[in-house]
């Protein structure tokens, strides 16, 4: 640091005749005491020996001189100087010089080339005090400071707050009050409240256990979710697991779901399930179970226990899916290839299944018999409908009333009564070779392997029913016989119920008017045997024998 100086230098200044000589009567001059001679004599201070221990001769110096008594001449007092003047002669008598600048010692001191004025009347050092309305204070750091409206703290400057002063490691101002930090963080105590050294925003003015609760857009106290906070216009909380709303709505997750913004409640044993698709919650057993159906086709199907094949809907065969076309599921256990018939006549193939011992076609026969008043028809005429649904035949043609593989039944049909077939134990009517027309106890037989009160819903294909009503009971064709509602042909030559139901003939006849046959329609899943006029023109499925009949 540089060394202040502060000193007097005396300076002897001769006064030349300009102001009188030695030889002139002296008179009265400026000392108003009346002494003979003039002298200004120039203050003098007392240094402090702490602060100004060193002297700066380059810098400062202090002069003074006497004035002889003239009345001619006349002096001017300044800051720093003192001017004489003699006639026209002025010359300047400095007090204190700092860097060529004039001071008063009395009031002022030098400083590293700056006049500065006294603190508290005294000089001192700047560089570890300050003066502030002549008061002397320590410097904060290197920095002055307005102490009225300032304060230091560790070499910082800070504001005094409402006049106080506080400890800035703990504490805030905020609206001239010192408040202390809610662990790290300044707060506004109007908005805001601490909390295990967290700040937290009031909720509509309220506090709240930040440890237990939020606040949700500022309105709404809610409880955490498994100690989260969430957006509850968009989730919702239940048992510690956040989820999504339906729409605007909340919902119990333990029973209902939410599909596409709308509600639904879960269906027992089978959960959620897609009711856009066409799935619902369906009862069974007179609605003692509930289960998912989802659409297949024109109907619905359990998703645990069935399938969907080209839009048709399948019983699982122990679980498994398979191809409707290759496979069938035998006694519904066992997934087996379907086997095949030919039929010589006309080279039609035919698949064929095992049920209950005896072996069936699995499609409608197809074999154009007319003979007659013995005859067979495509539905409505129409020998596509032949391709799809096999011929309908009246009872005469399913006997082969012509004789023409069975002279047995020949005469067998409308208004006749076949006596001698009553002996025989196989017919093999309008069948291929080695197949014949089942009785009514190889039917039976059938239904009851099955089950009779599942056996309609057991034989139906799932394909081409149509559903007509809410009772609508679709095929499940569980063994691959894969019965078709091939509708009937009416005595009077007239067509009905085609995709609605069926009819199978038996060999057996009731009287000369009627004989048995088993009936298949969509709004039952029995299967009952029956009796109808023998000139409606029905379907025919044949049964293979070890026993073959022989003319």
């Amino acid at each position: 640091m540089k060394k202040l100086f502060l000193a007097y230098a005396v300076v002897f200044l001769v006064v030349f005749s300009a102001c009188g000589d030695s030889s002139s009567t002296p008179s009265r001059g400026i000392d108003e005491h009346g002494s003979d001679s003039l002298s200004a004599d120039l203050d003098s201070i007392d240094l402090d020996d702490e602060d100004f221990s060193e002297v700066d001769n380059s810098r400062d110096s202090v002069s003074s001189d006497s004035v002889q008594n003239d009345s001619g001449c006349s002096m001017d007092e300044m800051v720093g100087q003192e001017t004489v003047s003699c006639g026209d002669t002025s010359l300047p008598v400095y007090k204190g010089l700092c860097d060529s600048i004039s001071y008063d010692p009395k009031l002022q001191f030098c400083y590293e080339g700056l006049v500065m004025d006294f603190c508290e009347g005294a000089p001192y050092n700047p560089s570890k005090n300050f003066c502030h309305n002549d008061t002397l204070y320590v410097r904060c750091g290197e920095k002055g400071y307005d102490p009225k409206n300032q304060f230091c703290n560790k070499e910082i400057v800070y504001s005094l707050c409402g006049g106080k002063t506080f400890d800035p490691k703990t504490q805030y101002c905020l609206k001239g009050e010192v408040l202390d930090y809610c662990g790290t963080k300044a707060y506004d105590p109007q908005k805001e409240f601490c909390q295990d050294q967290t700040v937290a925003p009031f909720c509509s003015g309220e506090k709240y256990d930040i440890t237990k609760e939020f606040c949700f857009g500022n309105i709404t106290v809610m409880p955490l979710c498994n100690g989260n906070s969430y957006n509850a216009l968009r989730t919702f909380c239940y048992k510690d697991s956040l989820y999504d709303r339906c729409g605007n709505s909340i919902y119990d997750p333990s029973i209902e779901f939410c599909f596409k913004d709308s509600v639904y409640y879960l269906c027992a044993e089978a959960g959620s399930y897609d009711p856009e698709s066409g799935e619902e919650c369906l009862s069974s057993d007179e609605g003692v179970t509930w289960k998912v159906h989802k659409p297949c086709g024109n109907t619905y199907i359990e998703k645990e226990n069935e399938f969907c094949f080209m839009s048709s809907a399948y019983s699982l065969c122990n679980g498994t899916a398979y191809d409707p076309g290759k496979h069938y599921c035998k006694d519904r256990k066992t997934l087996t290839e379907y086997e095949y018939l030919t039929d010589a006549r006309d080279g039609q193939k035919y698949r064929v299944v095992e049920v209950g011992g005896l072996k069936w076609m699995a499609q409608n026969l197809n074999y154009d018999y007319n003979e007659g008043t013995a005859e067979s028809f495509c539905y409505d005429d129409d020998p596509e409908n032949c391709i799809a649904y096999g011929r309908l035949y009246k009872w005469s043609a399913v006997m082969d009333s012509a004789g023409v593989f069975s002279g047995y039944t020949q005469g067998c049909g409308y208004e006749t009564t076949c006596v001698e077939m009553e002996a025989a134990s196989v017919v093999r009517g309008v069948c291929p070779e080695g197949w014949f027309v089942p009785s009514k106890a190889e039917w039976e037989n059938l239904i009851n392997t099955i089950g009779d009160e599942y056996a309609g819903l057991a034989l139906k294909s799932p394909t081409d029913w149509k559903l007509l009503d809410e009772y609508a009971i679709g095929g499940r064709d569980w063994y691959g016989f894969s019965a078709l509602p091939a509708g009937k042909r009416l005595a009077d030559g007239s067509y009905s119920r085609i995709n609605q139901a069926t009819g199978f003939w038996t060999r057996d006849e009731s009287s000369s008017l009627v004989a048995n046959y088993v009936i298949l329609a969509y709004s039952n899943q029995l299967a009952p045997i029956n009796v109808v006029g023998k000139y409606q023109g029905l379907s025919v499925r044949c049964v293979e024998h070890q026993t073959i009949y022989i003319k």
